[in-house]
Parts: C-alpha cells; sequence; structure tokens
C-alpha cells in the first residue's frame, strides 16, 4: 500500500479547516511545519519559546528548569527561579527566591520570600522562612526548619534549623546542630556543633566548641588544642610578662605592678565576716558583703591576733599566705579566718 502524504503551503499558521488528518503544510512567511494530527494541528520542529518545552516553566517573571522546577507555578508569586530536579518545587506566593540545585528549597511552600538556596539538597526540607541564604550540599536542610535571616556556606552548614533564626554558619558541619537557638556566629569546619537552643554565641576556628547546647552570650576562640593568643598589634612595643588589662573603655597592655599598696597607707577598722578589701587602680576600699571575686586567700596564724599588716613584701609576720606580684589596676583580697572570729583592723601601707 502506498501512503501519499499531501503537502500544502500558505503564509500563516494553518488550521484544522487547511489541513485534513494526516496532511502537512509549511508556513511560508515563518519557515514551518505542521500536521494534523488526528483533527490537531501541531507544530514540528523547535520551540518558539520557553513555555513550549516540557521541563520549563516561564511565567510572571518567574522562571523554572528542570523535572517538577516550580512545578506549583508561583503563579502569585514573581521574579522566582527554580533550577534543577524539584527546585523550589512547592512555591505559590513567594517573590524574589532563587533555588539552584537537584531538591533544593523542596518544600517551601506558601507565601515565602527573598530565599537564595544553591547546591543538592539546599533547603530541602525547609517549609518556610524568609531572607536565607544558604550554599552548599544539605545546607539549611534540616526536618520542617523555618526561621527567617540565617545564612550559610558549606556543606551540611546549619542543617538542623528547625525555627532558629539570625544564625551564620560558615565552613564545613558549621552549627549543623542549631535547632531553635538565634544570633549564633559559627565560623570554621565543624565550630559550633554542640549549639542547640543557645542564642547570642560566637564560635571561631576549626572545632571550635561552646561549653554547652544551650549556653547563650559566650565566645570561643579556637578548640581545646589552641595554647597561645596572639594580637599582633597590641604586642608591638610589649615587654614579656605584659598582660591584658580593661580601664573601663579600652583593653589594652599593663606591666604587673610589684607592689602590693596602694598610694597611700590606709587603716580599716571594725571589719566583718565576709568582708573584702579591692584595690580600685586609685585606692583600696572595702567591699562590705564579699562583692567580687575573691583570688587571694590568707588565713590568720595567731587566733588572738586582731590586726594585719600587708606591707610592701611577700614576708608576713602574722598571716600564712602566699602573693605573687599583683596586676592593677583591679585586685582583691579575701580574709579567711582560721577560728571563726572576725578581724576587726586592717592596714595597708
Amino acid at each position: 500500500m502506498t501512503t501519499v502524504i499531501k503537502l500544502k503551503r500558505g503564509t500563516s499558521t494553518p488550521t484544522t479547516s487547511d489541513l485534513a488528518s494526516g496532511e502537512v503544510a509549511i508556513d511560508t512567511a515563518a519557515q514551518k511545519f505542521y500536521v494534523n494530527d488526528a483533527g490537531t494541528v501541531k507544530k514540528l520542529g523547535g520551540a518558539d519559546s520557553l513555555n513550549e518545552l516540557s521541563d520549563v516553566f516561564y511565567e510572571g517573571q518567574s522562571l523554572g528548569i528542570g523535572t517538577d522546577a516550580l512545578r506549583d507555578k508561583a503563579t502569585n508569586g514573581q521574579r522566582n527561579i527554580g533550577i534543577g530536579y524539584r527546585a523550589a518545587l512547592q512555591i505559590t506566593a513567594g517573590d524574589d527566591n532563587v533555588a539552584i540545585g537537584h531538591d533544593a528549597m523542596l518544600q517551601t511552600d506558601g507565601d515565602h520570600s527573598f530565599n537564595t538556596f544553591v547546591g543538592s539538597q539546599v533547603g530541602q526540607d525547609r517549609v518556610g522562612g524568609d531572607y536565607n541564604t544558604a550554599i552548599g550540599y544539605e545546607s539549611q536542610g534540616g526536618s520542617v526548619a523555618s526561621g527567617d535571616n540565617n545564612t550559610s556556606l558549606g556543606a551540611r552548614a546549619l542543617k538542623g534549623l528547625q525555627g532558629g533564626h539570625s544564625n551564620v554558619g560558615i565552613g564545613r558541619d558549621a552549627g549543623d546542630s542549631i535547632t531553635s537557638g538565634f544570633q549564633n556566629t559559627c565560623i570554621g569546619m565543624d565550630a559550633g556543633e554542640t549549639i542547640s537552643g543557645g542564642d547570642n554565641n560566637t564560635c571561631i576556628g576549626y572545632n571550635a566548641q561552646a561549653s554547652g547546647i544551650n549556653v547563650n552570650n559566650e565566645i570561643t576562640l579556637g578548640d581545646t588544642n589552641i595554647t597561645s593568643l596572639r594580637i599582633p598589634g597590641l604586642q608591638s612595643g610589649a615587654s614579656s610578662g605584659d598582660v591584658l588589662t580593661f580601664d573601663g573603655t579600652d583593653i589594652g597592655l599593663a606591666t604587673p605592678s610589684s607592689t602590693l599598696a596602694g598610694s597611700s597607707d590606709v587603716t580599716f577598722t571594725s571589719l566583718a565576716e565576709g568582708d573584702e578589701i579591692v584595690y580600685d587602680g586609685t585606692e583600696w576600699v572595702n567591699k562590705s558583703g564579699g562583692v567580687g571575686i575573691k583570688v587571694i586567700p590568707f588565713v590568720k596564724a595567731d587566733a588572738s591576733a586582731t590586726t594585719i599588716t600587708l606591707i610592701n613584701s611577700t614576708t608576713f609576720s602574722t598571716i600564712q599566705g602566699f602573693m605573687n606580684s599583683v596586676v592593677t589596676p583591679i585586685f582583691h583580697l579575701a580574709f579567711n579566718k582560721a577560728d571563726g572570729t572576725a578581724v576587726t583592723t586592717l592596714a595597708i601601707g
């Protein structure tokens, strides 16, 4: 049996009234072929627009490239981009989201905006949140994750987020256990892995870890192998033995004082149990009630003595104790009774 294909031509797109089933026509103006396939006129050859491709969506300034990319079309959203298998699959109403990679931003749905996720499975289980940025395999890919203003760079960085916000994780696995914590900064591979619900912590350096999973307001520099701290700018002109001091405004270097006494002699009378003598950088004062940190303990050698005299020396005739050179401007003396009775007088000079 011989099959004859009739070829027609014209200067416009043909319709079923122009072609019978099985007939082929050419639009000489557009240089395109058409066929009537069982009552439907179909164009033969390449696509005229992205929307004519089976795995591309373009609408409302939003673009999806890849199988099921931007599948739910974001018809009420604007300027969304999904590139990769199932990228930004469920976005329906949010604006200005970018998801690039296999399953990137897979489960984010509804009206969520201004997120940027780049990498395979980045943010794949995140269901909400705005203004988040994640780059790296499974970064911010935790289960039922939400929360805003998180930034992560590195494989699995901030992976465990479940509602925490304003966190930063830079480095592989940085902050990957943070769930509900917020305002944490973890920089370095494995940095901040111990944090879960803690807030406002900073961990800098390889494997730098906070002291607990729910600790707050803490700074950690380096891991347990770090044995020295260098500040090159402060080291210029420094001498061996200098220490960091804080004067209430700035941190700087100072040479430790070898003098115990203040600028002038002072005697304290009627001291009570728990009183604390403190040098505040200018003079000795009595911090009644044991305020502050007690770092230098002394015990009376003679239970009958009522006066302790401290001189600019390490030799004491009426007390037992040991003291190295003391760092000004602030240090503390604590007096612990050997027999339980109160010291009534202290002279410093």
